[in-house]
């Protein structure tokens, strides 16, 4: 018995020295920038006022997460970045835009000592339809006009109902010059009532480097709509 006692508590005592271990590791201190790796997402939804754009700096992809040094900075569009930090997640950059005025191309530039490392653009166009989603919809195809996509353009659409045992419709669409259409035999497979309707812009794109990616980034825009199916 007390045998099997001195093993659970060795073994307590592992777990608690690895999770310990492990949680450290998320939040390393400052390495050389040249060897970061940089994630960013962009978050918006219609209706919003604000967006969010969140940087962190990894070893790799998916990999822990670190600071930068003293002499090093992130900047964007010109206009260097704090950093801010929780024990969850570690060293972070987040800053909040207004939707309507942030419109257009940016620059993301990672700089040390004055010397420029590393220099991503993307662009940033609310996406809305151009006329009103409607309050209630027949079992018939859906078509939405859409603007703010590019020529060619994806979109997922998550659709639920208030049935516990329906998983709705979950796809992902390539969407031309800003026509979206969600077919009557999609629109079958949910209950007449409420349904909850989000179609999300979703692109990943790699920040390619002299040796392969440098980053990752996510660019993700949410219409979202509550509609009375008949």
């Amino acid at each position: 018995m007390c045998r099997k006692m001195r093993f659970v508590l060795l073994f307590m005592v592992f777990l608690s020295v690895y999770s310990c271990s492990s949680r450290d590791k998320k939040h390393n201190g400052p390495a050389s920038p040249e060897q970061l790796y940089l994630d960013y997402q962009l978050n918006a939804e219609a209706g919003d006022d604000k967006l969010t754009l969140k940087f962190r700096f990894l070893d790799e992809e998916d990999g822990d997460v670190f600071s930068l040094p003293a002499g090093a900075g992130l900047f964007l569009d010109g206009e260097e970045l704090q950093a801010d930090s929780t024990k969850g997640s570690g060293v972070f950059y987040e800053v909040h835009k207004e939707m309507e005025t942030f419109a257009g191309t940016h620059e993301v530039e990672l700089r040390n000592q004055g010397k420029t490392l590393l220099t991503d653009h993307f662009s940033f166009r609310p996406i809305r339809p151009v006329y009103d989603l409607p309050d209630t919809i027949d079992r018939g195809d859906l078509l939405l006009e859409l603007e703010g996509l590019e020529p060619e353009d994806y979109i997922r659409t998550t659709a639920t109902d208030t049935a516990f045992y329906n998983p709705g419709v979950n796809r992902l669409d390539t969407i031309k010059n800003g026509q979206y259409f969600l077919a009557a035999n999609e629109l079958g497979k949910l209950h007449s009532g409420p349904v909850q309707l989000l179609l999300q812009r979703e692109w990943e794109l790699y920040l390619e480097g002299e040796n392969g990616p440098r980053g990752k980034k996510s660019l993700n825009f949410l219409l979202k709509k509550e509609i009375y199916l008949r």
